[in-house]
């Protein structure tokens, strides 16, 4: 039994776990005593995890479809989504405001969810030309961004609905982020290479290639937006400094 994806709350205290055989783990961050296990609802690969803003809640995406929403303090679940895409989940995204979520699924679709009713409000169909394998969201709620195993990044607007712009054709994306100021993202992919973007001009900023021995599975910024933190399936986690674009720490 393998971990398969992680998430942080936004207040630093909880780290939220998810396994390969469905099972979830909620940490006390700092004294990494466990605080909470869910299990026997989700039956396969956990794909997604992600906290509201105000800490209450965890979000759950599955390779079986399913959404689950799970109360941090009741320590159960609270509703299920049992089929939520057509095809597994790969990707899952919460706004900053607790209204709404987003998630992204193999079969190319994505889909704008309301947080309070847990009902689809709207869905993007074929957005790209193979998985939606990344999603991303600005802090502001502005827009979210979607990257693909089709090399091809894009920004959609979260209030019209619409798409707003694509990048040319850059790499397999496995991961995004966005700054905390909504100015950068960055994407990593199958690649090994490292991308920051501009937000506001549309365009690519700085490229790190080879920047892992392996593909690069996740990518996030730090919150004094100086540093951006990379793992890679080469079993090793690095630090890279925006200011000197050079690795601080591996």
């Amino acid at each position: 039994m393998n971990i398969s994806k992680l998430d942080i709350s936004p207040d630093n205290t909880l780290l939220a776990t998810g396994f390969t055989d469905g099972l979830i783990k909620i940490w006390d961050f700092k004294s990494g005593k466990l605080r909470a296990t869910f299990e026997k609802i989700h039956k396969d690969l956990i794909t997604c995890l992600q906290f509201s803003s105000d800490n209450c809640c965890l979000v759950s995406g599955c390779e079986d479809r399913s959404i689950i929403f799970w109360d941090i303090n009741e320590k159960t679940h609270s509703q299920i989504i049992v089929e939520g895409h057509y095809g597994c989940i790969n990707s899952l995204v919460i706004t900053s405001d607790g209204q709404q979520f987003i998630t992204g699924s193999i079969e190319s679709s994505i889909k704008l969810w309301d947080m309070a009713e847990k009902y689809c409000v709207f869905t993007f169909e074929h957005p790209h030309l193979e998985a939606v394998t990344a999603l991303a969201i600005t802090p502001d709620n502005k827009y979210f961004i979607t990257g693909s195993y089709d090399q091809y990044i894009k920004i959609w607007s979260v209030e019209t609905k619409r798409f707003v712009h694509k990048f040319d054709k850059s790499h397999p994306v496995t991961s995004l982020d966005v700054s905390p100021d909504s100015q950068y993202f960055v994407s990593v992919g199958i690649d090994k290479s490292i991308k920051l973007w501009s937000i506001e001009e549309k365009k690519l900023i700085y490229s790190w290639e080879e920047a892992h021995e392996g593909p690069i599975s996740l990518v996030k910024f730090t919150n004094d937006n100086q540093s951006i933190i990379t793992a890679s399936l080469d079993k090793t986690i690095k630090i890279w400094n925006l200011a000197d674009k050079k690795i601080g720490r591996a």
